[in-house]
């Protein structure tokens, strides 16, 4: 989809994206990334997580990322992944495994970028489109894990927005991320190459002022304003007909 010329604003950010939260003691942060991008493309699928508990570990077998992991039994597939983590590659693999399942032509990717600004230019263009990005680092501060870019914003600086499975919506200077990241090898960069379907209304920061845009059946975003308007509407206040 290609860009609104009248929706340039320097502040991006997807809207209603669903949050899934890590434990304090686990390695699932990469889980949880994959959860939350299914979730936000294919909101059917929010009822199929958080359903596994140790008197119910068939239901398991009904999450979309953990029964195609491997064909070992659920428990052992969970803790392995529980106690030593999983990457972006593991999670595009399992996402894409899940979408043929389905029968469904989304399709992931996952690219292996160094710390230059192409990186956050490919996140911003994806957020451009209603497509969020999970992004995986490894640095000094903020430790080996995974989040889901969901915004962006440009300034003096560049910030990622970000929805953390430590349980935050958050900002993160893209300077610091990857200056922390020197040396320590490159992002791991989960996006969408194919997708027809719902996607997330954003908010785009025109001339300082915040612009809703809604994904529409006709596979595009219209302003929601406008899409008010179309029905006799502007905002939250109804427009009297002309006598």
């Amino acid at each position: 989809m290609r860009r609104n010329p009248d929706a340039k604003g320097t502040e991006v950010e997807l809207l209603n994206v669903p949050m899934y939260g890590q434990g304090s003691f686990d390695s699932l942060c990469a889980y949880y990334t994959g959860t939350m991008m299914l979730a936000t493309l294919f909101p059917d699928y929010v009822v199929e997580f958080g359903r596994a508990t140790s008197k119910a570990v068939k239901s398991m077998s009904r999450d979309p990322l953990i029964r195609h992991y491997g064909a070992e039994d659920d428990r052992v597939t969970l803790a392995r992944w529980f106690h030593h983590g999983e990457t972006i590659e593991k999670v595009v693999q399992l996402l894409n495994r899940n979408m043929k399942w389905e029968e469904v032509s989304t399709r992931f990717k996952c690219d292996y970028m160094d710390r230059g600004d192409r990186t956050f230019d490919r996140i911003a263009r994806n957020v451009d489109e209603g497509l969020p990005v999970m992004l995986g680092w490894d640095t000094e501060d903020y430790g080996c894990h995974a989040v889901l870019a969901t915004g962006y914003s440009i300034g003096q600086e560049k910030w990622l927005t970000v929805n953390d499975p430590g349980g935050v919506s958050d900002a993160v200077s893209w300077n610091s991320l990857k200056a922390q990241q020197k040396g320590r090898g490159k992002f791991e960069v989960g996006s969408v190459a194919k997708h027809k379907g719902p996607r997330p209304m954003k908010s785009v920061m025109e001339k300082q002022v915040p612009v809703v845009y809604q994904w529409t059946p006709q596979q595009k975003y219209e302003r929601v304003v406008d899409l008010f308007a179309d029905v006799g509407w502007t905002g939250l206040q109804h427009v009297r007909p002309a006598t």
